[in-house]
């Protein structure tokens, strides 16, 4: 094809495009009915809540629906042009964090040379164990062995993210280095590893060594950055039995949660936030425990408050979930309150876990909303700390007639949440699937679903409901919202 026959086709294909947005945009405009269905209460039910869906598309278009359930109607907005769009409109807080793991080795090759100290013992340890096997068909040998034989802490290892020293400037290296040697837990009896072993053509031992699979311990870490300008972080070890080792030669002198100065080199904008990612000098000195957790805690995540001024520290204790609000500037405890208790995770059928992804927190300006698996849902007003939790199930057994059939294959994603105080907005989103000869289909509804104390009173569900992100293949950013006026 010559370039004016392309340029010409590609100008008619815009055209065709613009055309076609502008239809679409013109019937939207006109407030024409989505294909909703309330299955649950009345429409006046939902009155004062508002839907809307935001989509940038191939960079150049931005399209914001909303929907009124009250009314059934979706006035729809749009801009585009020739330049790439700004995603000034995007608030995000940076990846700056601290986070720890187990310590595990590769296959490293000149084993005897490369590993000293507690580390060449057990390397000594499986080659004594390999020669006594003497089984010269299997290349590599397998050994398990329990680690307090033959180290007093934890091989644990620290990572960080965007933060350089701020002394030396040298990325990373530096703090990770001081923390390794900060956080130095006792090993447990009976925390079994595994080293595998096996000998080269030229004699030399190849080695490494991982924590078993059968040894049930838990690592795990979390970590926030605030606007004022520190890392609040965490750091758990949980054995197999569900007891954490003795923290007393943690900083602090336990477990808890930990700050660390860090200084972004890219400030915050006047509201606070960042619209891009940035990267901090950090101070490894100034780490210190700002709030040691209750006995019997088990998991613990940290997470920054809507507007920056608090960091919520989630965690389990004795088979409920419970939410300490601490003070980002000062690291003081601004309030504490139960999230879940144990009579509602039962009802629920929810598992006791602050695990992202299962836990999963959503904000606005003057309220936060916790969410447990989209089934039952914690929230408050967060006026100056944490307000009374209203905990309420977001979901409930109705189903349009078409669904019936499928109800025990459904699953539920939640897109936003919302709280006003006395009812919580639940907007989730699941899909039907069958096959239509050999290619496979699907449908995608949109869920809203309305809740009092004593349960959800009413639910819509919207099939296809806004367009966008079904009617094009190239979507750049797409986020769902729900609200009280």
């Amino acid at each position: 094809m010559s370039r004016g026959r392309l340029f010409a086709a590609m100008a008619a294909l815009a055209v065709c495009i613009c055309a076609g947005l502008g239809i679409y945009m013109r019937a939207a405009w006109r407030g024409e009915r989505l294909d909703g269905e309330v299955i649950l209460g009345e429409r006046g039910d939902a009155a004062g809540v508002s839907m809307g869906e935001l989509a940038v598309i191939d960079g150049h278009f931005k399209l914001e629906k909303g929907y009124e359930p009250e009314t059934g109607l979706a006035p729809a907005n749009m801009s585009c042009g020739p330049e790439e769009i700004d995603y000034e409109f995007l608030t995000t807080c940076p990846e700056i964090g601290i986070n720890f793991d187990a310590f595990e080795t590769s296959d490293t090759g000149d084993a005897q040379y490369k590993f000293t100290g507690e580390a060449a013992d057990i390397v000594d340890a499986a080659i004594a164990a390999r020669e006594e096997w003497q089984e010269d068909e299997w290349e590599y040998y397998e050994w398990d062995f329990d680690l307090a034989d033959y180290m007093d802490y934890y091989p644990i290892e620290c990572g960080v993210r965007y933060i350089s020293d701020e002394q030396t400037g040298v990325f990373g290296r530096y703090i990770a280095a001081v923390l390794n040697g900060k956080f130095r837990i006792p090993v447990a009896e009976g925390s079994i590893y595994t080293a595998r072993i096996w000998q080269d053509e030229d004699g030399y031992y190849h080695f490494s060594f991982r924590e078993s699979e059968r040894a049930g311990t838990i690592y795990s870490s979390d970590s926030a950055y605030t606007s004022e300008g520190y890392i609040y972080f965490t750091a758990n070890v949980l054995t197999a039995d569900g007891a954490h080792p003795d923290g007393g030669t943690l900083p602090g002198g336990g477990w808890g949660v930990w700050r660390m100065r860090a200084e972004a080199i890219d400030p915050p904008d006047e509201d606070g936030w960042w619209r891009a990612n940035c990267y901090a000098k950090g101070d490894p000195e100034s780490i210190e425990n700002v709030y040691l957790l209750p006995e019997g805690w088990q998991e613990v995540r940290v997470d920054v408050s809507h507007d920056g001024r608090s960091v919520y520290v989630a965690y389990e204790l004795d088979g409920e979930i419970h939410l300490t609000v601490l003070d980002a500037a000062t690291g003081e405890v601004r309030g504490s309150a139960r999230l879940f208790s144990r009579a509602e995770l039962k009802e629920s059928g929810c598992e006791v876990t602050v695990a992202e992804g299962v836990l999963t927190l959503y904000q606005q300006e003057d309220c936060f909303v916790y969410a447990l698996e989209d089934k039952i849902a914690a929230a408050a007003m967060t006026d100056g700390g944490v307000g009374e939790i209203f905990t309420a199930p977001v979901q409930c057994g109705a189903l349009p007639e078409e669904l019936e059939y499928v109800r025990e294959e459904l699953g539920f994603t939640g897109l936003d949440y919302a709280f006003d105080g006395e009812r919580i907005a639940a907007l989730l989103s699941t899909a039907e699937f069958w096959d239509e000869g050999s290619r496979p289909t699907y449908r995608i509804y949109r869920i809203l679903n309305l809740a009092s104390r004593e349960g959800v009173y009413y639910s819509e569900w919207l099939r296809e409901p806004f367009g966008y992100t079904s009617a094009w293949s190239v979507v750049d950013y797409v986020d769902y919202s729900v609200s009280f006026e």
